[in-house]
Order: structure tokens, then sequence, then C-alpha cells
């Protein structure tokens, strides 16, 4: 069995690389955890079409850009893509286009052919995925958690980290009531030995406090933020950066 990959804090929709310099600023994190910055990509961006949502995909050609060398970061392009049958082309693409200092993917597709992965772990060994479990996944499985924990068995070895995430970048704050059943069964079935837990849905420095009760019973488990980090402009808004960050360690979630 693998060694789990280290938690990390995570802010996704980066645009630019004052973006992550200045989170980085604000990042005082304990040694075991890492800043995941998190860059959306899609097909539509890999074809250099422009995406529905221009403030939170940027061009591809800029992405390589984007992802600073730092050992505090854990850089990933977050893709969707409605074509799945040429996936793993697809990811090696955009890993070309993302430059040396990308570290991987995290996969916002709801159930993706595990052989796919596999098939780009072979291309790119190392590389770091996590396995996005957002609204449409939950629905294929009828909202189980024991069925959960069935579909991830088939994610062993492939992907290092599982992202519950009801609201899938909308801003939906999460439900700690429903994430504590999807936990306790998948720890139950000790799948806390094969990945790396992460929770989301709505988080921002004003309403961390909702995941207390998860991090408590369930400790280092990986967060992250999107919608609740960008201002009305749907733009990352920096000072929302800076109180996310800030209030990670003022909640005393993290240790």
């Amino acid at each position: 069995m693998l060694p789990l990959p280290p938690p990390y804090v995570g802010i996704t929709g980066i645009m630019q690389p004052d973006d992550t310099s200045g989170a980085l600023e604000y990042f005082e994190r304990p040694e075991t955890y890492k800043l995941m910055v998190g860059v959306l990509a899609s097909k539509t961006t890999l074809l250099g079409n422009p995406p529905s949502n221009p403030n939170r995909y940027p061009p591809k050609d800029v992405i390589r850009h984007l992802f600073l060398d730092d050992d505090r970061l854990l850089n990933l392009i977050h893709y969707n893509t409605s074509d799945l049958d040429t996936l793993s082309g697809q990811l090696e693409e955009m890993r070309w286009h993302a430059g040396p200092n990308c570290h991987g993917f995290q996969l916002n597709i709801p159930w993706p052919d595990p052989a796919a992965i596999k098939t780009h772990l072979k291309m790119r060994p190392g590389s770091t995925i996590v396995l996005q479990v957002g609204p449409r996944a939950f629905e294929r499985i009828d909202h189980s958690p024991f069925l959960l924990t069935r579909r991830l068995q088939e994610y062993i070895g492939l992907a290092q980290y599982v992202l519950l995430d009801a609201s899938g970048g909308t801003g939906r704050l999460l439900s700690p009531e429903s994430l504590l059943q999807y936990l306790a069964t998948a720890y139950h079935h000790g799948l806390n030995n094969h990945f790396r837990f992460v929770i989301a849905g709505g988080l921002s420095g004003a309403n961390l406090y909702h995941a207390r009760p998860l991090i408590a019973q369930y400790p280092n488990l990986s967060i992250d933020a999107e919608g609740g980090l960008r201002n009305k402009n749907d733009r990352l808004f920096p000072p929302a950066v800076m109180q996310y960050l800030e209030a990670c360690w003022r909640e005393g979630l993290l240790s």
C-alpha cells in the first residue's frame, strides 16, 4: 500500500501568477500541508475556443505561467470534458500546455473510465490525480454512501485524493451532516487507507466553521474553495483568499 499524499488547502480558479504568489504570502501552513492551486480547463479551452466563463478558465497557453515552482504548492489542472473516448489523449495534450511545474489533474468528470486514468499514468508516472465526486457523480450513485464506497474501489491505485463536492463550484454551502455519512461509510470500509479525502462546497473565510465537525471527526481532511472566493464579477478576489487562508488557522481546523 502506497503512503497517503499530504493534505492540502485548495484555491481553485487561479487566473494569473499574482493569484498564487499572493496566496503564498498568507499560507502559514504546518509542514504537513500543501497549498493546492487549481487552474480550470476543459476540452473547449484545449481546442483554443473561448469558454462560457472566461473569468474562471484561462487560455491554454497561459496555464504554464500560472504554476509556480515552489515546494509548498500542489499545482493541478481541474479538467472537464464530455468527450470521454479520447480522455487520456486530452490529458496528455493539456499536460504539455501546463508546463513542467504541473503536478497532475483533478478530474471534474462523473466517474471517468479507470482505464483512461491508467493510460495517463503510464505516460506520466507519478502524476497526481484528484477524483471529484460532484453533483452528477452523486446522482449516478443515487446519493448512496454505500454505492460511493463501491465505485471508489475502482480507483484504488489510480487516484490519490477524492473530493466530495455537491456544489460543483457553484458556491452552494456544503452540508456537514450529509458529508459525515459519506465519510463515515468510506472510512468504515478502509478507503481512507487508499485516498486522502477532500471536502468542498461554498467555503470561504466567513463560513469555514461549517467544516469544523467534519475535521474534528476526521483529522487531516483537505479542503478546497472556489465560488466563495470570487467577487460579484466572478473574479478571484484577493481579500477573500486572504480571509479564507487566515481562517484555516484561526478556526483551528487544520493542524
